[in-house]
């Protein structure tokens, strides 16, 4: 058991080597965890509120939180200089994801918009709108030109990030969605929702390729390699092996 933090634990990533783990609090700070030695976990303090969602990149030096502040954070793990701090939601941050080489973040806000983020060249972001509702769970492709959003409905967003379109709509679910994730190629979608199911759908055409049934509503899901995992509101984690 890792103990430190004051507060409820809202948000956790773990780096892709396993050898890191970053988690977000309701204390206001984050903490980095070596799970390989037996250092202390190093404290990161910036946000004002409750830190709702976190991202690590791959190689596990750059972390992206988001925050009931209303702002995005950029830290960075091999430097001790303050985290760049990216502001322009008006509502509290419920999402953010990171591509795989830690140039581009996105995320999802309580005001209806999902913001991408060049984190590289320092562009001003780009914003789109979610006129549905708030946006609280969201995934990026590992290349950064998809991005995936779950709003208060029964449907998931797929936004393509290299164009202007609109995004694609998944439609099937029959309750509200309340987590999606993407396969590690970045090529098959996950979402789960309080209608007890777990769909997996083809991100180039939006068709749905299969439907797992759990014990009640979905509220997480991940997929690593052939295995797709989700926790519902029964207390139950259910494992799922996918093959084409």
């Amino acid at each position: 058991m890792l103990a430190g933090h004051t507060s409820s634990v809202r948000a956790v990533a773990l780096s892709a080597d396993g050898k890191r783990a970053v988690s977000g609090s309701e204390d206001h700070t984050l903490r980095v965890w070596d799970l390989e030695g037996n250092q202390p976990p190093r404290v990161l303090k910036g946000h004002i509120g409750a830190i709702n969602t976190v991202a690590l990149s791959a190689d596990g030096n750059c972390v992206v939180s988001g925050s009931n502040d209303r702002t995005v954070r950029v830290w960075d793990l091999e430097g001790n200089q303050r985290p760049r701090v990216l502001r322009g939601h008006t509502d509290q941050v419920g999402a953010v994801a990171l591509s795989a080489d830690g140039k581009r973040a996105v995320s999802g806000s309580y005001d209806h918009t999902v913001r991408v983020w060049d984190l590289a060249g320092g562009q001003r972001p780009r914003v789109l709108r979610d006129r549905r509702g708030e946006v609280n769970a969201m995934a990026l492709s590992g290349d950064g030109k998809h991005a995936v959003s779950q709003s208060n409905d029964f449907i998931v967003r797929v936004w393509d990030l290299e164009s202007n379109q609109r995004p694609r709509l998944l439609e099937g679910h029959t309750d509200r969605v309340c987590a999606v994730a993407l396969s590690g190629d970045g090529k098959r979608i996950i979402s789960g929702s309080l209608d007890h199911t777990l769909r997996v759908w083809n991100l180039d055409s939006g068709r749905c390729l299969a439907v797992f049934t759990c014990d009640a509503g979905v509220y997480s899901c991940a997929w690593a390699r052939q295995r797709i995992v989700a926790g519902d509101s029964s207390g139950h984690v259910h494992l799922f092996a996918w093959e084409e």
